[in-house]
């Protein structure tokens, strides 16, 4: 998906123009009838409107994705959604049980498609939600899970984030 992405880097376009450039992108996967890139083009808009923090349009482009995913029942499509979404319900909803358990949900597909960056990326998430549970057993135990994916097939924008967020475990715990 991220080798596709007509924008490899946002921060030197700016947002607006990455959403430009994506709505070009998605509506020529429609008008070319290419499902993948059509997913894809609906996934990169929902994380430009994520970022702006418009929670709402970035969740249309989500469930505009969503329906896409589960209309091809490919496990692999189906996994990548759930994985955004339970991002997406992290930081709308105070509620870190329903985030693990749509993470969950994530690795369950992403394990069927053999996606193994999305089972680590799930993983590490899981774990940053049991920091905020307080639960840092948990939150040790899941971000183990999660490393040695996220070292062998993610990049390093994935691995610094996920040490990022495991660097506030560790503070935490140690209050």
């Amino acid at each position: 998906m991220m080798k596709l992405n007509p924008v490899q880097n946002d921060n030197e376009i700016g947002t607006a123009s990455s959403i430009k450039t994506h709505d070009t992108f998605l509506q020529n996967a429609i008008e070319t009838q290419n499902e993948l890139h059509q997913l894809y083009g609906l996934i990169y808009l929902h994380k430009d409107y994520f970022k702006q923090t418009d929670f709402v349009t970035a969740s249309k482009y989500l469930l505009e994705a969503e329906k896409l995913a589960k209309k091809s029942e490919k496990p692999g499509w189906i996994g990548i959604v759930n994985g955004y979404r339970a991002a997406l319900t992290s930081v709308t909803e105070d509620n870190p049980d329903l985030t693990i358990k749509e993470f969950r949900q994530a690795i369950a597909n992403c394990t069927k498609a053999k996606d193994s960056l999305c089972i680590g990326e799930s993983y590490e998430q899981i774990s940053n939600e049991y920091n905020h549970l307080g639960d840092y057993k948990k939150a040790h135990h899941y971000f183990k899970l999660g490393l040695p994916l996220l070292k062998k097939f993610g990049t390093d924008k994935n691995l610094a984030a996920a040490y990022n967020n495991y660097s506030t475990v560790l503070t935490n715990e140690l209050k």
